[in-house]
Order: structure tokens, then C-alpha cells, then sequence
């Protein structure tokens, strides 16, 4: 209980002295994002915290001191992608884009995938011939 103690004072302690703590709404959406997120202990390495140009604070109610990663994750993407949806930037991916995306998927899916893609690509090309 102890260590537990003493590792939420640090966060606590950490997160207190960070700069410009802000909420999602804040957030430019018209430019390219990179969320960081950090484990409770370790947190982000210090060459993460000097080239970020903003932070984010989600608010706990009660007794509640840190969130689980995964749940801050979570709730950051759903907020930030409802932002996106929301708003009247062209977020979405191209059809060609979308195609390349999901062929280079399907090739990764599987261990024969890449194998299968070039079978499929050489008999496509021969059927046009």
C-alpha cells in the first residue's frame, strides 16, 4: 500500500508541474497529432516531455488518482475522434488511399499474405494483357 502511495504522489506531483494542461477540445485538429501516453511509474521518457507542445489533462471525480493506460487511451481517441467527425475538416482517407490501406493489410494478415498478393497482382496483370 505504501508504494502505491508514494508512486500516485509522484504522478500526482509530476502532473501538477506539467505545463499547459489542456483539455482535448483545445486541440488543432487541421494539422497532424501525435498522442504519447505514458505507464503510471516510468511515464514518458524526457525527451518526450521536451518535444511535446501540449498536454492534456483528463478530469477524475471521487477518490479515483490515475487511470489504467489503455483507458486513457480510450477516452483521448473517442473524444478526439468525435472532434474530427464533428467538424467540417476532410479527415477521411481517399478510396485509393483506403484500398492501399486495407490491400497492405490483407497482406499482413496472414503469414502466406504477402505471397498470395503477389499471385493475385502477377495474374492480374496477366489477365489485362
Amino acid at each position: 500500500h505504501h508504494l502505491r502511495s508514494s508512486i500516485t504522489k509522484q504522478a500526482k506531483d509530476y502532473a501538477d508541474q506539467s505545463p499547459a494542461l489542456e483539455d482535448t477540445n483545445t486541440l488543432a485538429l487541421d494539422q497532424k497529432l501525435a498522442l504519447c501516453f505514458g505507464s503510471e511509474v516510468p511515464g514518458l521518457t524526457q525527451t518526450a516531455h521536451e518535444l511535446a507542445d501540449e498536454y492534456i489533462r483528463i478530469p477524475m471525480c471521487g477518490l479515483t488518482q490515475s487511470l489504467n493506460l489503455s483507458v486513457t487511451a480510450g477516452i483521448s481517441l473517442y473524444h478526439l475522434t468525435k472532434k474530427m467527425r464533428d467538424s467540417n475538416i476532410n479527415w477521411q482517407l481517399s478510396e485509393d488511399d483506403r484500398t492501399e490501406l486495407y490491400i497492405d493489410w490483407l497482406s499482413k494478415s496472414t503469414p502466406t499474405g504477402k505471397t498470395l498478393l503477389d499471385k493475385f497482382t502477377k495474374e492480374m496483370g496477366s489477365d489485362s494483357n
